[in-house]
């Protein structure tokens, strides 16, 4: 099951995939789908990103859709403003994050 919210006057949407979080089946089914969501959303010219932020989930697909210039441009700007790594450790643009 997907239900999709979000602001019609700038296209953007936020997919929400229901599933069974006891079962291997449909959590891999709820991820194939959502992969395939934000694929076509970048295919389609779209972003991963939105006003709410990225989330682990889509770490994979920022670095696909920025590339690995603009994940170190990203790091490089995490490191500057945040050199002590207070703010989110551990997140994905702290310089030890994959």
């Amino acid at each position: 099951m997907i239900a999709v919210v979000g602001h019609a006057g700038d296209g953007n949407m936020h997919p929400t995939i229901v599933y069974d979080p006891t079962s291997d089946d449909e959590f891999a089914r709820a991820k194939r789908a959502f992969d395939e969501i934000l694929a076509v959303g970048l295919r389609l010219g779209g972003t991963v990103t939105g006003e709410h932020g990225l989330g682990k989930i889509k770490r994979e697909w920022l670095a696909t859709e920025i590339g690995p210039v603009g994940m170190r441009v990203h790091r490089t700007l995490k490191a500057a403003l945040d050199p002590s790594n207070l703010f989110n450790p551990g997140s994905m643009f702290a310089m030890s994050a994959v």
